[in-house]
């Protein structure tokens, strides 16, 4: 009961982000700028599924790790997971760009090489965000998930701090460097 609770509750903490962001860069930027993200959100998807795929396949095992106490085994194969998602994302980055003629003009009517760099950057930041899903299973199956608690919302309050300066300054490019810093603190707390 206590872990479905603190589950709930931790998701629950995330879900005004996604509005409360599309609502600070719609009024920053505007409704073409919000298109263009969302656009680019909805694409890099495809990098979140392969590792929620890979996160949930694995998650049994490193269970399986620390109920056996072999916290060592479990960093390694956690590190392990970390690497191959990061190498998965890092590769598919690239060849969204090598490819990027061939497709990109689908989402966008009239493109440049500053969205295809942007796209880029987001595709590096949700591969780098997404890599360590391993590490958030380690957490969780160590009992550390009630801690979420805090760190979650002081992350989202940073990074809501963060996005609204970082957004007013660099347009997109702060949206994306929001993201990823959001990301890292909340693996780093």
């Amino acid at each position: 009961f206590i872990f479905n609770l603190y589950s709930n509750l931790v998701s629950t903490l995330d879900l005004p982000i996604g509005h409360i962001t599309s609502f600070i860069i719609s009024s920053l930027l505007g409704f073409t700028e919000l298109s263009t993200y969302k656009v680019f959100e909805k694409i890099a998807k495809i990098i979140t599924k392969l590792c929620d795929a890979t996160s949930q396949a694995i998650y049994p095992e490193i269970s399986f790790i620390i109920s056996q106490k072999k916290y060592d085994d479990a960093i390694i194969l956690v590190r392990k997971i970390f690497l191959s998602i990061f190498t998965t994302g890092f590769l598919i980055s690239i060849f969204s760009v090598i490819t990027n003629k061939f497709w990109v003009g689908l989402f966008f009517e009239n493109y440049n090489s500053k969205i295809i760099i942007l796209l880029f950057i987001y595709f590096l930041v949700v591969t780098i965000n997404n890599s360590f899903m391993g590490f958030n299973h380690l957490y969780t199956v160590m009992g550390y998930l009630k801690y979420s608690l805090v760190i979650i919302p002081i992350a989202n309050i940073i990074y809501l701090v963060m996005l609204y300066n970082l957004t007013n300054k660099l347009s997109i490019l702060g949206v994306i460097i929001s993201v990823l810093l959001q990301g890292l603190m909340v693996v780093s707390m």
